[in-house]
């Protein structure tokens, strides 16, 4: 079996076997046009060949830059993981994680994340499942109650994105897993929306400064309309109160909303009866170290932690050993850890998902020492996403 990077003609190769997995249907009529288009792609696009040279499988690594900790952590989100039927089994992804893995390390990748079908086909390559928001069903009467006197705005095309950017950025900073947009990623929130597609985005302001915004799609059910938010952003709490009070004026349109928050903002407590929403927990999406020196150095350190953590990961060698970490860097050394970890649950705790309390209650994890001082180093954070790959 060969691994190694696609081009060219082989792009679309690919492409045709993650529309052959993914149930897309192609029309004859445009195969030529999909192959052009496939061929100008620029992505990380990474395949294994049987021994007879046949294209059997692919993985895309899309390259992003993650909030994390208040800095910027360069990223990889997985996407397009297909295999032809007649070549399932054969090992081939375990191949290309196998070669893509230690690349993305050496191109200075942080971290690695993922939208699995199966949790545990992707742990077998290192990835854990981590919460990246909580999503809120309820009726829209449920947000009355949040005065929103200002003004609406709906985006169509050839609007500036420039404003749904800028909110998006400063509502974004401080919530680790989200990815930070240009404008090209802002518009792609944007573009589509129209009332053939019906999906639809808003600028919600007050005076002339907006302070939020959402795209939600209008899902069409016999038994009632749901109406499905896809990207928000406010700003403080002005921007908050905009989102809900605007959100509360479908209650005639929609039997249900569908409202994603980030981990730390529970909605129960702005509802005058909770008792109409339910809380469901995002867990479909996975995490994985690609650079455990790097991740560690990114945190932000407590004033005197001074702590060990032993690390392994069977795919990255590099990130095998163990760290000191201190409130000035992180450095390799020896001795005695106080806590040893797969790198797996290194990125789960980084990004705020696991606290090293719960980590312990792991088979795979021996926390040995130095409780209070990872517990300072490794707390619960905020966390959200919007964007698939």
């Amino acid at each position: 079996m060969l691994v190694r990077r696609l081009s060219g003609s082989e792009r679309f190769a690919a492409e045709c076997i993650s529309d052959f997995a993914f149930h897309v249907r192609v029309p004859n009529s445009s195969l030529e046009e999909k192959r052009v288009e496939s061929e100008k792609k620029t992505w990380d696009d990474w395949g294994a060949f049987s021994e007879d040279g046949v294209l059997m499988a692919r993985i895309i690594r899309n390259e992003y830059t993650t909030h994390f900790d208040g800095s910027d952590a360069p990223s990889n989100g997985i996407g397009a993981v297909s295999t032809l039927p007649e070549y399932r089994e054969s090992g081939a992804i375990r191949a290309i994680f196998g070669a893509l893995l230690p690349a993305a390390f050496a191109a200075g990748d942080v971290i690695s994340t993922l939208y699995p079908f199966d949790h545990g086909f992707y742990r077998k390559f290192g990835y854990e499942t981590v919460c990246y928001r909580n999503k809120y069903v309820l009726p829209p009467r449920a947000l009355r109650g949040h005065d929103f006197a200002g003004w609406a705005r709906r985006w169509q095309k050839g609007d500036p994105v420039a404003p749904f950017l800028a909110l998006y950025e400063a509502f974004s900073a401080r919530l680790n897993l989200s990815l930070k947009r240009d404008e090209a990623m802002a518009l792609e929130h944007l573009e589509g929306s129209d009332l053939e597609t019906r999906r639809f985005s808003y600028l919600l302001g007050e005076g002339d400064e907006p302070t939020a915004y959402v795209t939600f799609r209008d899902i069409w059910r016999a038994e009632g309309a749901e109406l499905r938010v896809e990207d928000l952003a406010f700003a403080a709490r002005s921007g908050f109160q905009a989102l809900l009070g605007f959100l509360a004026r479908f209650s005639a349109d929609y039997k249900t909303v569908v409202l994603p928050l980030p981990t730390d903002l529970e909605l129960a407590p702005f509802l005058a009866s909770p008792y109409e929403a339910e809380k469901e927990v995002s867990w479909d999406h996975m995490i994985r170290t690609v650079n455990a020196e790097k991740l560690l150095a990114l945190l932000r350190k407590p004033a005197g932690v001074s702590v060990r953590i032993e690390v392994s990961d069977p795919l990255i060698e590099a990130n095998n050993g163990i760290f000191e970490v201190k409130e000035d860097g992180v450095r390799r050394t020896e001795g005695e850890p106080d806590l040893i970890l797969p790198q797996s649950v290194l990125a789960l705790m980084a990004v705020g998902g696991m606290t090293p309390g719960e980590a312990a209650l792991r088979p795979d994890v021996e926390l040995r020492d130095r409780e209070d001082s990872l517990s300072a180093l490794f707390p619960a954070k905020a966390r959200f996403l919007a964007d698939s790959f």
